[in-house]
């Protein structure tokens, strides 16, 4: 069994030179098994693209889920700030009522006494 089965049927029905445009048989089937050959790579080449392609989709899926991920640790962040920021002005205004001008050495005292008491 040949492997140009398109120029053996016209050779067998002796259409190999029926007209002047016809190229001679043993043209013809290396013609054919280039164009074979080129089919083959040409399903493997989209076979490949199609493989990239969905690697590329899931590549986007992977850094849209990240990107939410990180926009929710930055809402939790902005949130623990914002507590932050309000407990801050809660103990100036404590610091004030009890007559220390700064919190921080108020606290750094406080801690000193429990080291102490230990």
């Amino acid at each position: 069994m040949s492997d140009t089965p398109e120029t053996d049927a016209l050779t067998s029905v002796g259409l190999e030179n029926a007209d002047r445009e016809c190229v001679p048989s043993g043209f013809a089937r290396i013609l054919e098994r280039e164009r074979d050959e080129a089919r083959e790579e040409r399903d493997i080449a989209r076979l490949e693209a199609e493989e990239i392609n969905q690697e590329l989709v899931n590549a986007r899926k992977q850094i849209e889920g990240l990107n939410n991920f990180a926009n929710e640790r930055f809402d939790e962040i902005q949130k623990v700030r914002k507590e932050r920021d309000e407990a801050r002005e809660v103990l100036k205004e404590i610091a004030e009522a009890i007559g220390f001008d700064n919190i921080g050495n108020w606290a750094r005292n406080k801690a000193l006494e429990a080291l102490k008491t230990k």
